[in-house]
């Protein structure tokens, strides 16, 4: 008979060196959507990293449900989604508009979107919180004041609350058990920056509450992915250190978390700098947290 400790080791060892092997092992596969009849929201769209993501899971035969906070916004979403759309596949993107910041907002597009699901016959596969702003300034300055704070959690923190909370009966009522929650988070969510505390506490909140509703929602075999995107060039990263050759790399994490059966609990995507930004991660939870503040404040983010 094997002695528990030794039990435990083996585990230990399977845990470190075989994730992805004890993850199949251990764990049940999540219902797949089929494109063809699944619908996913993907909140903020207007532009960048939502946008792309956009294309990529219209262009593999989902309907997506690219919300936007105004009708000049809708227009030009519908015009680049004409130029870049593949005509082999059955996807579509339906611009949505809705402001993640308002309570009255999100449910009149909670509304619209379960009207829309009945009148098409489909069902809402997943919901994608990717909609988020870029609160910055030191401590000690008005940048940093509690009214950007405020400003910044109602958006990445509370705006991501009040979207899963309107969507996710409509997901339950649609497709029964299953379905997909994916919260965009940020490297920022793991190693604090300087000079943007607002932001990096919004994204260390995102990181709780990913898992908590992860285990949470595993009860009605619901999968919640966090989304970890290190520098990737957009609205809310535009210095030369963010790269935009990185977006498919996003957009595929999305495309994996919504359809793979055996979704990541996390993508870190894209780099740090020169680093990937799974090995930044990595790095920083061993290194000391003094040894790892000396080595960010001599990073040029510039």
């Amino acid at each position: 008979m094997v002695a528990p400790t030794t039990l435990v080791l083996l585990l230990a060892v399977l845990v470190v060196l075989y994730p992805g092997w004890l993850n199949r092992i251990l764990i049940d596969p999540f219902p797949s959507p089929s494109p063809a009849k699944s619908a996913v929201l993907i909140s903020g769209t207007s532009s960048g990293l939502g946008r792309n993501a956009a294309f990529l899971l219209a262009n593999n035969g989902f309907t997506v449900l690219g919300t936007v906070r105004s009708a000049e916004d809708a227009d030009k979403l519908r015009d680049a989604w004409k130029e870049v759309q593949h005509a082999s596949q059955s996807g579509e993107i339906i611009p949505i508009k809705m402001d993640v910041a308002s309570d009255e907002s999100v449910a009149a597009a909670a509304d619209d979107v379960r009207a829309l699901l009945e009148e098409r016959d489909l069902d809402l596969a997943a919901v994608v919180n990717n909609a988020g702003v870029n609160g910055q300034g030191p401590v000690l300055s008005r940048a940093g004041t509690a009214m950007s704070y405020a400003w910044t959690f109602n958006v990445n923190v509370f705006g991501v609350v009040r979207v899963t909370q309107a969507f996710l009966p409509i997901m339950k009522e649609s497709s029964g058990k299953g379905g997909r929650v994916i919260n965009v988070g940020s490297v920022a969510g793991v190693i604090s920056q300087d000079n943007s505390s607002p932001y990096t506490a919004t994204k260390h909140a995102v990181e709780g509450m990913s898992d908590a509703w992860r285990r949470e929602l595993a009860r009605d075999d619901m999968s919640v992915s966090l989304i970890q995107p290190g520098f990737i060039a957009s609205n809310m990263c535009d210095s030369p250190i963010c790269d935009k050759s990185a977006l498919p790399e996003f957009s595929n994490a999305v495309l994996h978390a919504v359809q793979d059966p055996y979704p990541k609990t996390r993508y870190a995507v894209a780099a740090v700098v020169v680093m990937p930004a799974w090995v930044a991660v990595w790095v920083d939870s061993i290194l000391p947290d003094r040894v790892a503040d000396w080595v960010i404040g001599h990073i040029s983010l510039e």
